[in-house]
Formats: C-alpha cells, structure tokens, sequence
C-alpha cells in the first residue's frame, strides 16, 4: 500500500467485513464515527481520525483476535500507519482511543454499564481499567480531549442502517490534511533562564536519537561553548553579523549581551516534513509565527526558588547577572500563538518525559 490513496482503498477492499460482533461492518462503523464527529462540529483533523480510528484492525488483518484473548494493539498499529500521512492531530487520538475506554469505565461507572457486548470482551485483553496512577497520567495527555470524544463516538457508532456520507465525501479533506502535515512543524522551546530548556532539549535529543521525524538544530551564539549548559555553534560578534547578513539565520536576536541565531536550513528539514526543536528568545516567537506556518511553543516553567539556585550554579554570571535575568519580564503569551507548558521543577526524568510527550504529540 502506498499513499493515501491505499489507506481509501483498504477501507474500500476490506471495509465490507464484520465490525467485530457488532451489527454493522466496518467501513459502516468508520462512517458513522466521522458523521458524528461532524454533527459536533469537531475539527477537520478529529473527524478524518474518527473515520481512520480503527485502520489498524484492517490493516493488520487481526479480526476474532479479542475473542481469543489477544490484544491486536491495533490504535497503535494503526496510528503509526497513519503518521505517514498525518500530524498528531489525527495520530494521537486514534493511539489513546483504546486508553480513553479504559478511563472512562474507570471514572464514569454508567459509560461501562452502556458498552456494548463486544467493546466488554476486547476491555480485558486491552488491560482493564485504568488505574489511579494511570488515570492521572493520561488526563495530563495534550489529547486528551480529543481521545474521549472519539471515544464516545466509536461507542455510538454501531447502527444498523444509519445513513451517512460516502467515503469519497472525506477524501479531499484527508488529503488537505496530509498536505499541510508535509510541511513539517517548528517547535519553539522558550521559558526564563534557568528554568531547564537546553537540559531537556539534550535529553530529548539523546533519546530521538535515531527517529528521523526529530531534527534539533545547534544555536549560534556568541559565547564560547559550555558543554555542561548547551551544545552551540560559537562565532566572534563580527562572524554572526557577517552571517546574518549574509541570510545564514532564520530567526536571530539578542539577549543578555549576546547574539544568537537559528540556522536557515531548518527550512529544508521543515519542507521534509520533520518537527524542528529549537530554544528561542520569547521575543521572537510573534515573528515566527508570521513566517512559518506550523509554529507550536512549549513553555518550560519552574518555580522562581529552583530557577534562582540554576543561575547561582553557573559560572562565569555575576550577581548583577543573575538579579538582571531573574528580574527579566515578557509579554506572554503573543496573540495567536498555540502553547503549551512544562513544568521543569522536579525529577528530571519526570520533566524529559513529559516533554517528549508533547513533542511527539505536536
């Protein structure tokens, strides 16, 4: 199968058969759970995951799997599947439709008792409930809203003769999508010195290590390199501006006394279609996202004692430095911008994994 055109035709090919137990077959169930998605006004992207939610059960040929006692893990099969062809937008809710069951028979007792004979059955194999420790980590999900309305429409949608769409009707706007997903995604990791961004943005970056979909560009700074704070490209003040006006940077400005500047070939990893990670100056976050056209920002917090001790730690900033960045305010957050934010203030591992959680989701 190659293209999206192969994801239409396996529902066309395959799409007759049996929804599991269900009384409807399965291009019937994908209909309906994107016709529902549209009565709710959902987004463009939720209502083509609705209809592609459980692709992997097709492509992976895994029918009567449930009924035998074995999870196929087909919201996972299926989103990594779609994420040749989709952001996360449509990937993330159909990889946490499966989490999103075992939530809501965990939180809401009359959302259980309402599931259907088959739905049970493939509950057990999928894990059972959540549990409390479980439920609190997949309400912290960037999707997570998307996941339980998909959720409650995949439950819905297992009417015998309900009238719908037809498939061609969702076509052009999976394709539209798709499209706008091969543009790639510029990720702007911003928040007060001190607060952790380049200790993450390395963990990061050590652990995508060999996922291609991942680029994290070195800065170019005006400073000598500090391996123990960031890896960077370090230049004189006079090479940056000969760069600069030479159009070597994409984004470029000033703080704290230095220069530092974003590569201009992110553009080419961003026209591939990979999510480029880059620490920059809040300042320019307003510019970026006039330019480019899928900008999304992660803010990385922490509270003012942890970010007061960070600076104390580093060498070569004067008292007069560390009061000057403490003191530091920004307007925040610019009009239009999608931001979400990370607490960097406890256990390391804590903070990388939630920020390679937010990454991989964007």
């Amino acid at each position: 199968m190659s293209g999206l055109d192969g994801l239409f035709r396996l529902l066309t090919e395959k799409g007759g058969t049996r929804y599991g137990n269900e009384a409807v077959s399965q291009l019937e169930h994908a209909l309906q759970c994107a016709a529902l998605a549209e009565e709710h006004q959902a987004s463009d992207s939720l209502i083509v995951a609705a209809l592609l939610h459980d692709i992997g059960h097709l492509s992976s040929g895994d029918a009567g799997l449930a009924a035998r006692g074995e999870d196929a893990g087909h919201e996972i099969v299926g989103a990594a599947l779609l994420s040749r062809f989709f952001g996360p937008e449509v990937t993330e809710p159909v990889r946490l439709h499966v989490a999103a069951k075992r939530y809501l028979c965990a939180t809401e007792a009359r959302y259980g008792a309402c599931l259907s004979k088959g739905s049970v059955t493939s509950l057990k194999v999928q894990g059972g409930l959540l549990s409390a420790a479980e439920i609190e980590r997949f309400a912290k999900k960037t999707f997570f809203e998307s996941a339980l309305a998909l959720r409650r429409w995949d439950d819905a949608a297992k009417m015998p003769g309900a009238r719908t769409p037809g498939l061609k009707s969702y076509q052009a706007l999976a394709e539209q999508l798709s499209r706008g997903w091969r543009q790639g995604r510029l990720i702007l990791v911003v928040g007060p010195s001190g607060a952790g961004k380049d200790t993450l943005i390395a963990a990061a970056r050590e652990c995508l290590a060999n996922d291609s979909r991942f680029h994290f560009p070195l800065r170019v700074v005006t400073r000598d390199g500090d391996a123990a704070r960031e890896i960077h490209d370090s230049v004189t003040e006079v090479q940056f501006r000969q760069m600069e006006a030479a159009g070597a940077f994409c984004l470029s400005w000033q703080a704290h006394g230095l220069h530092y500047g974003i590569p201009a070939s992110v553009t080419a990893a961003l026209s591939r279609g990979h999510r480029v990670i880059v620490n920059v100056s809040r300042g320019v976050v307003e510019g970026a996202c006039t330019r480019f056209p899928n900008v999304w920002v992660i803010h990385v917090t922490a509270d003012p004692a942890a970010i007061a001790a960070r600076l104390q730690e580093r060498s070569g900033m004067t008292e007069a430095d560390h009061r000057g960045r403490l003191a530091r305010r920004v307007a925040w957050p610019p009009a239009g911008a999608k931001v979400t934010e990370v607490r960097n203030d406890g256990p390391l591992a804590e903070s990388t994994a939630q920020f390679l959680d937010v990454i991989t989701a964007l």
